[in-house]
């Protein structure tokens, strides 16, 4: 009975020494597996860390140009009522008075025998519906202060 005692002993000695070289390696495995995941671990922080930073950026970048679309929003309007006020000043009667009459002194220089020519030369924008409508209430209104007018000789 010892001699097999021994035997048993040897048997599970050298059982033991399989399964701690077969632990040794997997723990060796492990090991390995163990820094490859720690690597890649730290390559994810990494790109987490970029990409908190980038989201930080954009943001900052976001409220920049809400800034500056505020900003030129401002402007657009301030310049949409200049606009308005030269487009109320260009269409009076005044201004309108004052480029027919343009208009004609280049036509009565001989410069220029018809209107549409007329108003370039006389650096007038074209003429519009309005000017003519205007025209109209002005000769209305020149009639009205000189009283009638004789009809005009035809040459």
């Amino acid at each position: 009975p010892a001699d097999t005692s021994h035997d048993d002993l040897k048997k599970k000695y050298e059982s033991l020494q399989k399964d701690y070289k077969r632990v040794g390696q997997a723990f060796q495995n492990q090991q390995e597996q163990n820094q490859e995941l720690t690597a890649l671990l730290e390559e994810r922080k990494k790109e987490a860390e970029e990409l908190a930073n980038l989201v930080q950026n954009k943001d900052k970048v976001v409220n920049n140009l809400e800034r500056h679309l505020l900003n030129a929003k401002k402007v657009i309007a301030e310049l949409r009522a200049e606009t308005a006020d030269i487009r109320v000043i260009t269409h009076s009667l005044a201004n309108i008075h004052e480029r027919y009459e343009q208009v004609l002194q280049t036509m009565k220089e001989n410069r220029c025998s018809s209107m549409a020519c007329a108003f370039p030369l006389a650096g007038c924008p074209r003429s519009t519906l309005q000017d003519f409508v205007a025209i109209a209430e002005l000769k209305k209104v020149d009639s009205r202060g000189t009283g009638p007018r004789p009809p005009r000789p035809r040459s």
